[in-house]
């Protein structure tokens, strides 16, 4: 067997989950998305919120190459599509938008996602409703005997806002570990909701980028331990992709 046939396509499935709305869910994946496209990935971008679709709708501008979007409003069908999309192994990443409630149809997208990203702003309802948010998360997993990595992301905080210890506090009593990185609210990501991408350059995108190289890196220390995955296993932010090879 040649190496080319040794190697298959790696599909990433990463959700964005909180049951408060307005924290950033859609903006944090168009951002992903943006810089995914932007390093040449191919992209299905998946919107599980029925009515409201603001990711379908942003992705739908068809302003970034190499990015497919899907909605659905069945769960058997929409789980089956990802399942699908997963398994032909024809994108790199399956980012997928949930519901800002707490629904069976969030259970499901958390069970099949390889990564859970928990956004919070610098309210403490918000970081309230991330601790509930991650308890029913784990809950799920729990149920399923799976143990997916789950990280916050401090997201849509405003220039010069402090982040209480009250936020942090409560964060940080779930065990769920929080980036460094803080995205800030910047106009690039309204406009990036209008435009279906993110403009190069910008505020929005250094910050994004900066958040990438995190998420990418993440545990690096650890890349010797036996049993160690990286978040991003098969993604070179800037360089391509690498490691393709099916471990």
């Amino acid at each position: 067997m040649s190496a080319m046939t040794d190697k298959i396509k790696i599909t990433q499935v990463i959700a964005v989950s909180n049951q408060k709305g307005g924290v950033g869910k859609t903006s944090l994946l168009l951002m992903l998305a943006s810089l995914f496209s932007d390093d040449g990935a191919k992209v299905a971008c998946v919107d599980s919120t029925f009515k409201q679709q603001h990711f379908y709708n942003a992705c739908s501008k068809n302003a970034m190459k190499n990015v497919d979007y899907l909605s659905e409003n069945e769960d058997e069908k929409l789980v089956r599509g990802i399942k699908s999309l997963k398994d032909d192994g024809e994108y790199d990443f399956i980012l997928v938008d949930t519901a800002g409630i707490l629904t069976t149809t969030s259970s499901y997208m958390i069970t099949l996602a390889g990564l859970i990203l928990i956004p919070c702003d610098a309210d403490p309802d918000s970081a309230a409703d991330s601790v509930v948010t991650i308890n029913f998360a784990n809950t799920t997993l729990n149920a399923i005997d799976k143990n997916t990595p789950m990280y916050v992301v401090m997201n849509n905080v405003k220039k010069g806002t402090n982040i209480s210890s009250e936020v942090i506090k409560a964060l940080d009593e779930t065990g769920v570990p929080r980036f460094r990185n803080i995205i800030g609210s910047y106009t690039d990501f309204p406009n990036m909701k209008k435009n279906g991408f993110l403009k190069k350059g910008g505020n929005g995108w250094r910050t994004a980028s900066a958040f990438l190289a995190e998420l990418q890196n993440i545990d690096a220390k650890n890349v010797d331990v036996p049993g160690y995955r990286p978040l991003l296993p098969y993604y070179a932010r800037g360089g391509g992709f690498v490691n393709r090879e099916h471990i």
